[in-house]
C-alpha cells in the first residue's frame, strides 16, 4: 500500500475552519488559547484526513509507490513537481504496469520479480478546494472534545483513532485510510 507523507503543513489560512469560528463554536470570548485551539484544529484535521483519505487542507505530500502498487495520487492532486527512486524523471512515471511488462517506457534491465520491489517516491501538492460541511462539523466537533477533555480519563486508553461517532459521521466521505 502506498504510503504517503505530509511535507509541508498547512497554512492557518488553508485550515478548512477558521480560528474564529471555532472559537464562536467554542465560545470563546478571549485570545488566550489561540495557540491551543490551533494545535487542536490541526489534530482533529489530522484524524478526519487520516480516516477519510482525503486532505481537506493545502499542504505538499509526498506518496511512496512499489513497482507493483498501481499509481494514483490522493484526491485533488496537483501535477507532480519531482519524482525520486526506481523512476528520477516526472516523464518516466507509469500510467499502468502494463507498460513495463511490455518493456515500452521502463528499462528491462531488472527482473520483473527484482522490478516489483523497487520503490519510487512522488511529490505533489494537494489543492484541497472545497471542504464538505459534514468534515467541518467533525473538526469543530472534534476540537471541541479534545478542548473540555484535554487529558484521558484513565491510564492507557489514549487512542489515535476516531470515536464511533465520528467515524459514523465521516463513513460517507471515506475513500480509503491514509498511510501517514
Amino acid at each position: 500500500m502506498p504510503t504517503t507523507v505530509v511535507l509541508s503543513a498547512a497554512s492557518e489560512a488553508q485550515e478548512p475552519v477558521s480560528l474564529a469560528l471555532l472559537k464562536q463554536w467554542l465560545r470563546v470570548d478571549t485570545d488566550g488559547e489561540d495557540e491551543l485551539l490551533t494545535l487542536l484544529q490541526k489534530a482533529a484535521r489530522h484524524l478526519c484526513e487520516q480516516y477519510t483519505g482525503r486532505f481537506f487542507a493545502g499542504q505538499t505530500v509526498e506518496t511512496t509507490f512499489e513497482l507493483g502498487e498501481p499509481y494514483q495520487l490522493a484526491p485533488l492532486a496537483g501535477e507532480p513537481t519531482a519524482v525520486r527512486g526506481y523512476f528520477t524523471d516526472l516523464s518516466q512515471l507509469p500510467p499502468s504496469l502494463e507498460e513495463y511488462r511490455k518493456g515500452i517506457s521502463i528499462s528491462r534491465e531488472l527482473a520483473w520479480e527484482d522490478a516489483l520491489q523497487q520503490r519510487y517516491t512522488v511529490t505533489y501538492p494537494i489543492n484541497a478546494g472545497e471542504v464538505p460541511e459534514l468534515a467541518k462539523q467533525c473538526i469543530l466537533e472534534l476540537v471541541a472534545e479534545m478542548y473540555r477533555n484535554r487529558e484521558s480519563s484513565s491510564v492507557g486508553t489514549i487512542s489515535p483513532e476516531l470515536p464511533v461517532n465520528f467515524r459514523v459521521k465521516l463513513a460517507p466521505l471515506r475513500i480509503q485510510p491514509l498511510m501517514y
